[in-house]
């Protein structure tokens, strides 16, 4: 698997040998949970592609080394809460979340810890679990419990459990089972810390203009307001392989929490479901909506999120 992180987003471009588990994908959709990053399956050059939007949050592996005592508890509460809801559904595994700490991430305005979650079809499926179970391991020991910790027991006493544990490959499976449920039950439930810093949250909006057709299956993620579509290498989102988009096709823009999409003089055109936009025609989109750039239907994602 190859990751390639941008400063809105982390992809996993999965090899040969892997696959996405579809059946899985959609319940982790359903869930709906706060703790896992906004995920979308497209396919990339051939390729399936897991991407996660990660757009105004903070890396674990950027800010580790400042990482204050709320901020480790977060992380802990984050992860307590996946385990959990996961054992709820015996069609989702804890193996499914990552955790090495260039893909965790801290929400800056409420402290909600945000983990990859990716649903592949496991061809090992017989060590795998050992394998998840040292890598959390070693994200508690190496991410998680270091520097001072004594003032929060819950820490403090997680602390006192991973120390017990042999640092080799000697310490059994049961061992580390036991780690596992300690963090499920002990930090259940638990309220998050609020960001000292944080700001006061206002309403704001996801866009996502998803395509599933003739060409394959592709995502563009709107990131900014303004943003332009088209075949030329200076759009915002690119699309290189269709000769009838325009090489600036249209534009979308985010204003006041709603949604709109403007045609630039397209030589094909623009459609909103099923109605030819006019050149310069500023429409409002909403969720559910089909967006039309000449032969290629993009069905509109909406979505409510605290920005």
């Amino acid at each position: 698997m190859k990751t390639l992180n941008s400063q809105t987003h982390i992809s996993f471009k999965l090899d040969s040998g892997e696959s996405v588990s579809s059946f899985g994908m959609n319940m982790i959709r359903q869930m709906n949970n706060e703790n896992i990053l906004d995920t979308a399956q497209v396919e990339i050059d051939g390729s399936e592609t897991i991407v996660c939007r990660t757009e105004g949050l903070d890396s674990i592996e950027s800010i580790k080394e400042r990482l204050t005592l709320g901020e480790r508890r977060n992380l802990v509460i984050g992860l307590s809460n996946l385990i959990n809801s996961f054992a709820e559904n015996s069609f989702l595994n804890k193996e499914f979340i990552v955790l090495d700490a260039d893909k965790i991430f801290l929400s800056p305005e409420d402290g909600h810890a945000k983990f990859a979650v990716l649903p592949l079809v496991a061809n090992n499926a017989g060590s795998f679990g050992r394998e998840w179970l040292e890598r959390l391991y070693k994200y508690l020991k190496e991410i998680v419990l270091i520097g001072d910790i004594d003032a929060d027991a819950d820490l403090r006493d997680l602390k006192e459990k991973v120390e017990s544990i042999a640092g080799n490959h000697d310490y059994l499976t049961n061992e580390l089972f036991d780690l596992c449920r300690f963090i499920s039950t002990r930090f259940n439930n638990f309220q998050y810390s609020k960001p000292e810093n944080a700001s006061k949250k206002s309403k704001n909006i996801e866009v996502k203009l998803a395509y599933d057709g003739q060409y394959g299956r592709f995502a563009l993620f709107i990131v900014k307001n303004g943003f332009v579509i088209g075949n030329d290498d200076s759009c915002d989102g690119k699309i290189l392989f269709n000769g009838a988009i325009s090489r600036k096709h249209g534009e979308v823009y985010i204003e006041d929490g709603e949604c709109f999409y403007e045609d630039l003089g397209s030589a094909n055109h623009s459609g909103l479901n099923g109605q030819v936009l006019n050149a310069g025609e500023k429409v409002r989109i909403q969720n559910g909506d089909v967006l039309r750039l000449a032969d290629m239907d993009l069905r509109v994602e909406i979505v409510e999120s605290a920005g």
